[in-house]
């Protein structure tokens, strides 16, 4: 029709002058079949339209029932890791119940009671022989350096920090330098300015030598016997205490993939 519709413009004028009636006639046609072929490309346009609506629905379609599928997978291992996670937590109220009865045994908690009731006194003790023991490190520092402490007799005053590992053997020796320290003084031996008071001190200590030592061996085997009691139901604590934290921390991380399933269910449902 375009190609007929140009060779009949290219010679309108001869046509019209020859042919009046018949080119009014071709003219009409003409315009009836344009007015055809607009309609013919309405068509075409309207149902290409249609086609690319019903590919996008199509497509929607399918998006939504793999996003439906989608939900429908993540809902199940929700509800899968609910329980889980109910089970989880049944098990953490148990070890918290055996923890907190293993805590308040009265057989842990008198012992513990006891444990550090010894281990208050042996530090006093320790404190009141230190206490005693820095009253006479300057006499001794200056009966060394003026008379001479034997190697072996020096070795066992270093025991002094740690009285429980004098030996029997050790105490006779021990109270015989601090008798001659004391001699020292008294046969004006060393020189010091307050002789009386270190007499005093020295004679404090020798008298009560004995009794720290005695004492200290007393609290550490009494400190031993406490931990060995206690240590059963110590252990059994820090068992608790460990199963706990894993399983929180197994709570935690299937709290986690709760969140990722609600977020992912969140994105489908947009």
């Amino acid at each position: 029709m375009t190609k007929l519709g140009e060779v009949t413009g290219s010679h309108r004028r001869v046509i019209y002058e020859l042919f009046p009636t018949q080119a009014k006639r071709l003219k009409s046609e003409l315009e009836r079949l344009k007015e055809d072929s607009e309609r013919l490309n309405s068509i075409v346009d309207d149902y290409n339209e249609r086609v690319l609506i019903f590919k996008k629905s199509k497509e929607r379609i399918a998006s939504i029932t793999n996003a439906e599928r989608e939900i429908a997978r993540v809902e199940e291992e929700r509800q899968d890791l609910a329980l889980k996670i109910k089970t989880a937590k049944t098990k953490e109220d148990h070890i918290i119940k055996r923890l907190e009865e293993a805590r308040g045994d009265r057989e842990y908690t008198n012992n513990i009671t006891l444990l550090n009731k010894l281990k208050d006194e042996y530090k006093a003790l320790l404190y009141d022989l230190n206490q005693s023991y820095s009253n006479i490190t300057r006499v001794i520092n200056k009966y060394d350096y003026t008379l001479g402490i034997e190697k072996v007799k020096r070795g066992i005053l270093l025991k002094m920090d740690k009285p429980s590992t004098i030996t029997s053997d050790e105490l006779p020796i021990l109270t015989e330098l601090l008798n001659d320290i004391l001699k020292s003084i008294r046969d004006s031996r060393i020189e010091l300015k307050n002789a009386e008071k270190a007499i005093s001190n020295l004679e404090g200590l020798i008298r009560r030598l004995p009794d720290y030592i005695v004492k200290a061996k007393e609290y550490e085997q009494s400190i031993d016997d406490a931990i060995n009691r206690v240590r059963p139901l110590d252990d059994g604590i820090k068992r608790f205490e460990h199963d706990l934290n894993i399983i929180r921390s197994e709570i935690e991380m299937l709290n986690a993939r709760d969140r990722e399933y609600t977020n992912r269910v969140e994105e489908l449902d947009l």
